[in-house]
């Protein structure tokens, strides 16, 4: 009877594995067969852990998708269900700038943070068009070009601590920690009306620019397989669990707090005063756990994507003397030198600078701040897409390294840095329409008019044009950055 019982277990365990198997397989095969005509990498069309190991090795992803397009053309596949395209035609269709729109992909659940069991509302991570709607309904005034404005005087004031700061340490100074630091205490001014003391002294305060790293690098991680972060982080226990919260987590709290005993709704200028009134007017979807959200994403996407834009311009403008000097003479045009030194020049004057907005989308196009493909799922019932017919359910995205380094649209010298680019649009490149809307600060392709992007791009002219007036640094350091 025993053995009779064991030799059943036996067969049982066999035939879940073989039903396991089976299942694996006739799924793979699916899958391969359907996209077969896509041409990509072998390995990428049976398994995502080909893309898992292309995100986390030595290599920037940006970069291998730029590989990626010179060899397979504008169409590549690079996951068992995953499509890129190189062709800009494709960029409506994905991104729901004319049309109907593709619900984001399941990687955008890794994001998605946890406060005492409830899910905290972040814009990146937000898959519910309805909500994601009344969200920029009270936002979106705030974030267009006009909007921005009104926080000018949040970023003059770090402009001129950081100039302060740079001139008091010398000529030679570690750029990407100083403008790493700014940025995070510019962001936190915007959010909630005061910085954080990062340039004063001198480091990560509180682990804040430490812990949005660390989120970023988890996204990235599990990007290619977030069915496992759902198991190992978004499970039951890990979302009800009294674990302490995260140092951005704990900023957003005691931001909330001290407002709250600071004069709370209309007492200041800033996102946390909009996001707290916007509560008043829809409730349902502001919600406390709403707000801690969406102050989080402020600091840890805003800082990080701030700080990167930035670094990376200087980098680009202090290792080209010619173009560092030309941007010079046009902001010297309207913030001349006096003997008492010099002037922030509004806004309003940055923003009329065409040189200066090429310079910051030159550097973006080499080194674009957006490593991971925004992904899209193609809906129900399949779709064309730049002339390929994709099922229902094929995941896909733009692959912005083979855009920004086509020479059919940015011309044979694309591994150059040369702003002039931007300004010299003719009837005869791919971008003359609208050659200031193909590649924005946040290193992806124009989604702006997206019904789920919010609008506002001032900012970074702002802080590059501010800093560039006054003295030549010697550069340390900025290519860990």
């Amino acid at each position: 009877m025993a053995g009779l019982q064991s030799f059943s277990l036996v067969t049982l365990c066999s035939i879940a594995l073989l039903i396991t198997v089976a299942y694996v397989l006739i799924t793979a095969v699916t899958k391969y067969w359907r996209l077969r005509k896509v041409p990509g990498p072998q390995a990428a069309a049976w398994t995502n852990l080909w893309l898992l190991i292309r995100m986390n090795s030595d290599e920037p992803f940006y970069y291998f998708r730029r590989r990626l397009a010179e060899k397979y053309g504008p169409v590549q596949r690079y996951g068992p269900n995953r499509v890129m395209f190189s062709d800009i035609s494709a960029i409506p269709a994905i991104y729901g700038t004319t049309n109907r729109i593709y619900s984001k992909a399941d990687n955008h659940n890794i994001p998605v943070a946890y406060a005492n069991g409830k899910q905290v509302l972040s814009f990146i991570a937000l898959k519910d068009d309805d909500k994601a709607a009344r969200l920029k309904r009270n936002l979106h005034s705030t974030f267009t070009t006009n909007g921005v404005l009104s926080f000018e005087p949040h970023v003059n004031h770090t402009v001129l601590e950081l100039v302060g700061h740079l001139n008091a340490v010398g000529l030679s100074a570690n750029l990407a920690q100083w403008i790493s630091w700014f940025a995070f205490d510019t962001i936190a001014r915007i959010a909630f009306s005061e910085d954080q003391g990062f340039m004063k002294q001198q480091q990560d305060v509180g682990g804040a620019m430490q812990a949005g790293q660390r989120r970023f690098n988890h996204w990235n991680f599990y990007f290619a397989i977030p069915w496992l972060d759902g198991i190992l982080y978004k499970n039951w226990w890990v979302r009800n669990s009294k674990r302490p919260a995260s140092a951005l987590m704990r900023l957003a709290l005691r931001a909330i707090e001290t407002r709250k005993l600071k004069g709370g709704l209309g007492s200041h200028h800033d996102l946390l005063d909009l996001y707290m009134s916007s509560a008043e007017r829809d409730p349902e979807v502001y919600t406390p756990a709403a707000i801690i959200g969406l102050t989080m994403t402020t600091m840890q996407a805003g800082a990080e994507t701030t700080a990167f834009t930035t670094a990376t311009c200087m980098y680009s403008l202090l290792s080209n003397k010619r173009v560092l000097e030309k941007l010079r003479l046009e902001i010297e045009s309207v913030a001349p030198a006096t003997e008492s030194g010099w002037e922030l020049p509004p806004m309003s004057v940055l923003r009329k600078l065409t040189y200066l907005e090429a310079c910051v989308k030159e550097s973006q196009r080499l080194r674009p701040t957006i490593n991971i493909v925004s992904e899209r799922v193609v809906p129900a019932g399949g779709a064309t897409i730049a002339g390929i017919d994709l099922p229902g359910g094929t995941i896909v995205g733009m692959n912005t390294g083979g855009i920004y380094h086509d020479p059919s649209i940015f011309g044979l010298d694309v591994d150059a840095y040369r702003p002039e680019r931007w300004l010299e649009a003719s009837e005869g490149t791919a971008y003359h329409h609208e050659p200031r809307k193909l590649v924005l600060p946040s290193g992806e392709a124009d989604v702006s008019r997206s019904p789920r992007c919010l609008d506002g791009n001032e900012e970074s002219r702002e802080r590059i044009g501010n800093e560039f007036r006054g003295k030549n640094l010697l550069l340390f350091g900025l290519m860990g950055a």
